[in-house]
């Protein structure tokens, strides 16, 4: 390290902090470009989730009508309920085809919490694909449940 900076070096004593200040300037690029890449100053963070995904969602029409269905997945502004977990999200980032939520999940009767993540993609008007940490399935939009 010192052998690289040693241009700059005038006295002995004084090599340790040139060689850090050598240093910095030499790192300053890569910590620039990783603080930009994350997602708070890539300002691609969304601040809910897209309208077309909220609502009620079930695994079938028929699961729709069926109070407290244990295959229900309800999206609000921020936060996913899937059966007895509750995901509250950190961060909602865009993917090409869909979302991915971070969050910390809470269930119900517990006083514990987690974390876990979501992806959804929104595959049509009526079907939305659901994939967390442990399951992923295509599940139907309960508004439609008459049909």
């Amino acid at each position: 390290m010192i052998r690289q900076c040693a241009p700059c070096l005038t006295k002995f004593a004084a090599a340790d902090a040139l060689t850090i200040r050598c240093n910095m300037r030499r790192s300053f690029p890569l910590l620039l470009v990783l603080l930009l890449a994350t997602p708070a100053f890539a300002g691609r963070e969304l601040a809910s989730l897209p309208v077309e995904m909220r609502g009620t969602w079930d695994i079938s029409y028929q699961s729709c009508r069926v109070d407290g269905s244990d295959s229900r997945v309800t999206v609000e502004s921020r936060d996913v309920t899937m059966g007895t977990t509750r995901y509250e999200s950190d961060h909602i980032m865009p993917l090409s085809d869909g979302v991915r939520i971070d969050a910390i999940t809470h269930e119900q009767g517990s006083q514990d919490s987690g974390r876990g993540s979501i992806e959804m993609k929104l595959i049509d008007a009526t079907r939305l694909s659901v994939k967390t940490d442990f399951v992923g399935d295509t599940y139907v939009n309960c508004k439609d449940a008459t049909q």
